[in-house]
């Protein structure tokens, strides 16, 4: 090994050069079938039309970091290279002024929705093929995440339970269809039953006057983001004890601290 590093050492910017070209290759072959996929769906299929991308809750405004893996982000980053989703078409967003990734990409904003738009609304139901439902009768709803599934260790629990102390029947808790079980049984704490999507809920039913609560929930945000009269939100992630995998991601910080000091309607409470 020391004969070896002896032998390079007078070239030593010719094998680092090396060294960088070959990552370059590794990240192009990464992304090489990306690039193929997007020929034949782009230049072939849809003869040059581009992607449209709309909005799809708070990742839609720091996609293009998040999507990637740390090794692909840290070559990105190396080489100046943008993600291919950038390069390929707009996005479409309720707030554009949120988007935190300085990518170039176009950016486009959608209209507001609103709970008077009976026509759209009625349109978007046949579609779901879902029918208006009853309305939820409590006040608040606690988004539970997926953390449960996940198999992370946190306070969360100990949250719901915190607000359903103060709350009482005026909270229902939104189960997390992925954790497939309800933590709660046998405590008294109502269970919001609804099989219709809560983007869909929220057209067909006024939730001006509700609060929603979550860690960091996209169903508790997303209201902010698509309605013209959102309801409040609190977020609690101040109070969590344990590991999110958006609270990890810078531009996903920067999204929600821009989201908070927008939207009056949002509160996030802190220890003391």
């Amino acid at each position: 090994m020391k004969n070896l590093f002896r032998t390079l050492l007078p070239h030593k910017w010719t094998a680092l050069l090396v060294l960088l070209l070959m990552a370059g290759q590794a990240f192009c072959e990464m992304n090489l079938p990306q690039y193929t996929q997007a020929l034949i769906d782009t230049g072939i299929q849809n003869r040059g039309i581009e992607h449209i991308r709309f909005e799809d809750g708070g990742m839609s405004y720091v996609r293009d970091h998040a999507s990637v893996n740390p090794v692909e982000r840290r070559m990105q980053k190396l080489f100046g290279i943008r993600p291919l989703g950038s390069i390929l078409a707009p996005q479409y967003l309720y707030e554009p002024g949120l988007y935190s990734v300085n990518d170039g990409r176009e950016i486009r904003q959608l209209p507001k929705l609103s709970t008077e738009d009976k026509p759209f609304i009625e349109a978007v139901n046949k579609v779901f093929n879902v029918a208006e439902g009853a309305a939820l009768p409590q006040e608040a709803v606690f988004f539970e995440a997926s953390y449960y599934a996940d198999g992370q260790v946190n306070n969360e629990g100990e949250l719901i339970r915190l607000c359903h102390s103060a709350l009482g029947s005026r909270l229902a808790i939104k189960l997390h269809p992925r954790n497939g079980v309800n933590r709660f049984e046998g405590e008294q704490i109502a269970i919001m039953d609804s099989n219709m999507p809560w983007e869909l809920y929220c057209l067909n039913h006024d939730v001006s006057d509700k609060i929603l609560i979550s860690v960091t929930s996209n169903a508790a945000i997303s209201p902010q983001l698509f309605l013209e009269k959102p309801p409040r939100t609190v977020l609690v992630y101040r109070l969590f004890n344990g590991r999110d995998s958006l609270l990890i991601i810078d531009e996903y910080k920067e999204y929600l601290r821009k989201l908070i000091n927008k939207c009056p309607r949002i509160s996030v409470p802190a220890n003391g």
